[in-house]
């Protein structure tokens, strides 16, 4: 009797651990996040949070034998944008949330004690003893367990380990994303207020630029909008779409670093750029990824320039991606890679019978050799928004149209949002003659507008 009671014991143990292991994992929806819990009963004792599949963050929290997953499955990316702009109160919301954690980790563990249970009955039963009383006892002898690994779990819990966790995948290469994360957790209030401001006054800008008749009367029949820089900001989409229906835009060119990390999670977030009317040319940046050029290369209106020269809208435009863009990793490129880079593009220009009208590249370095061989380069990276002339060639960066994405709330006065709309003449072959720089600062609720000709600028309005 004694023997078939401890073998009970640990058929039922065997049947709740396989249970466990086997079915814990339940997706569950948190705000704008689908999220999958799950526990395993094994030697591992710690938690674990996975971002597929840039990689996980492991930490060490806990004494008893259970290992803890979470794993970020899917982004609702308009539920996100309708959230952050709806964020009156950073307390308030973190309460929400928490509040909302809460009674989905409630449920997750009532779940997985209910598994563990039918865990121990099946356990009993597959052995052949299959009277109530055994089974019962099966089944209590798996929550039990449970019950025993999730108390020793808890009273063990050390959230502080997460301040020295692992980090595995590409979150390996980038630590500091985890600390620009808190950081932008941290001003969460500020970027719900600043996104509300700014999409309330895009309105306003436009239509006070649309009442000045100059900007209509410009010489110039392609009108190209620059932008750069965007790192997944939707108020960014917000500023395009508002400039092309304003200027009547032939043409968007994007020098790259539309995403932050690469992601998939990111990728979802450019779909509003498949609904714009107009050729979007974008030339990749160190932030974007394989990942990010195939979605772009989804959308019907999007030409991407990796390496090549392309005719759109009359213009003849030379592009070469960042090299970080072929990889995961969004690190600027080497001394080396950049006279690589520098050779490639004179190797692209090499092969035209003309100079291409412009040259779109995102970081300026690879582009020095051809300065003064072309008449327009356009860029971005550096964040800062600029007009100049050298050698006879104009370049313009245009800043970042996204405010450096959640970078902009670690500024103390704001990162301004940034474009410009370059008009060029086709009567008498292509030429650029004027370029209209936008500078809105969302935290004054202001904007700056400037026109910039081949040898003057000339404010326009600055509001």
């Amino acid at each position: 009797m004694k023997n078939e009671i401890i073998i009970i014991f640990f058929i039922a143990i065997l049947g709740a651990v396989v249970a466990v292991n086997l079915m814990s994992g339940t997706v569950y929806k948190l705000s704008a996040f689908e999220v999958e819990l799950a526990v395993q009963i094994s030697g591992n004792n710690f938690t674990q949070v996975n971002f597929p599949p840039i990689g996980k963050v492991v930490a060490n929290t806990h004494s008893y034998p259970l290992n803890l997953k979470a794993t970020v499955l899917n982004v609702n990316p308009d539920r996100l944008r309708s959230l952050v702009k709806q964020i009156e109160d950073k307390e308030e919301f973190i309460n929400v949330i928490e509040r909302r954690g809460r009674d989905i980790l409630q449920f997750f563990i009532l779940r997985t004690l209910l598994i563990a249970f039918m865990g121990g009955v099946v356990g009993v039963f597959m052995l052949g003893r299959r009277e109530f009383k055994y089974l019962l006892v099966g089944g209590l002898i798996g929550l039990i367990l449970l019950v025993i690994l999730f108390a020793g779990t808890y009273s063990t819990y050390n959230l502080d380990r997460f301040d020295d966790p692992n980090y595995k995948g590409m979150l390996s290469a980038a630590p500091w994303m985890i600390g620009l994360i808190e950081e932008g957790l941290n001003n969460i209030d500020q970027l719900g207020k600043e996104m509300a401001k700014i999409t309330t006054n895009i309105s306003n800008l436009f239509t006070e630029v649309e009442a000045l008749k100059t900007l209509r009367e410009v010489s110039g029949q392609i009108k190209v909008l620059h932008v750069s820089d965007i790192h997944n900001n939707p108020v960014a989409l917000d500023i395009v779409e508002k400039a092309i229906n304003s200027f009547d835009v032939d043409l968007i060119i994007d020098s790259g670093d539309i995403s932050d990390y690469g992601t998939p999670l990111e990728a979802k977030l450019l779909e509003r750029i498949d609904n714009l009317k107009i050729p979007y040319l974008f030339v990749p940046g160190n932030h974007d990824s394989p990942i990010i050029i195939e979605k772009m290369k989804s959308f019907d209106n999007v030409i991407v320039l990796e390496a090549g020269t392309v005719k759109v809208k009359g213009l003849t435009v030379t592009g070469l991606a960042d090299p970080a863009s072929i990889t995961k990793n969004i690190k600027p490129p080497k001394v080396d890679m950049i006279k690589e880079y520098q050779d490639g593009l004179k190797e692209l220009l090499g092969k035209l019978a003309t100079a291409p009208d412009l040259v779109v590249i995102h970081n300026i370095l690879i582009a020095t050799p051809v300065v003064g061989k072309v008449p327009v380069l356009l860029h971005g990276h550096d964040h800062e928004f600029k007009i100049r002339e050298e050698k006879r060639t104009v370049i313009a960066d245009a800043g970042t149209t996204g405010a450096a994405g959640i970078r902009g709330l670690q500024s103390e006065n704001g990162i301004p949002y940034t474009l410009n709309l370059l008009h060029f003449n086709n009567k008498d072959g292509i030429q650029l003659k004027a370029i209209d720089t936008i500078t809105i600062y969302s935290r004054e609720s202001s904007f700056i507008l400037k026109r910039k000709g081949i040898s003057k600028e000339e404010q326009l309005i600055s509001n």
